[in-house]
């Protein structure tokens, strides 16, 4: 079970380390760079926070379950 939630533990954070990478490029709102252009900069900083906080709770949880 331990080694099981391990696996878990490591898809997780290799999700959120990828959606922080397209967060970081802006990938994930070009289309709102192309629909509104003065709002794309805080759509972007939001998108890295909210990010930064599923990668706190991924590796918080990781830590919590003991992998």
């Amino acid at each position: 079970m331990k080694k099981r939630m391990e696996g878990v533990c490591n898809y997780l954070l290799l999700v959120l380390f990828w959606l922080l990478l397209e967060a970081l490029s802006g990938g994930l709102i070009l289309w709102e760079v192309v629909r509104r252009p003065m709002q794309s900069f805080i759509g972007l900083l939001l998108l890295i926070v909210v990010a930064l906080a599923l990668a706190a709770f991924g590796i918080l949880l990781c830590t919590m379950t003991g992998s």
